[in-house]
């Protein structure tokens, strides 16, 4: 998320958005790594410009990526590469993931990034927590 974004949610500072948006990612990151991708090595990008994804199998780049000021959820598209030829594969286009108003920034961020964690399950692993694909 822009560091630009701080004021507009009710932060203090910059430093303090950035501190919630790093929180953010770990608790994404150890999401998909322990539930949702359970089998699987995730590894994570250190920042929104680090796309090196030698040495995976599977490179899923998130981009659209946006606040949606109206239903407070998270909109983004999917994209997931195959970093052998850095071709793409497949896509999801650009979605509203969590249409819930809470008013504190990190409770609906945090329940958005858990849907987007389930839409990777199902696309990467073919299934939903045990349930079959259809």
């Amino acid at each position: 998320m822009p560091s630009e974004g701080w004021s507009l949610w009710g932060y203090g500072n910059r430093e303090e958005w950035v501190d919630v948006i790093k929180d953010l990612n770990q608790d994404f990151q150890n999401s998909c790594q322990g539930q949702y991708l359970a089998g699987r090595t995730v590894t994570v990008a250190k920042d929104r410009k680090d796309e090196n994804a030698a040495g995976n199998d599977l490179y899923v780049k998130f981009s659209d990526v946006n606040i949606d000021h109206d239903y407070y959820g998270i909109r983004l598209s999917i994209h997931f590469i195959d970093p052998k030829t850095n071709s793409e594969i497949e896509s999801i286009p650009s979605r509203l993931y969590y249409e819930k108003r809470w008013f504190k920034f990190q409770l609906y961020m945090r329940a958005a990034l858990d849907e987007v964690s389930r839409k990777l399950q199902v696309e990467v692993m073919g299934e939903l927590q045990g349930k079959k694909k259809k």
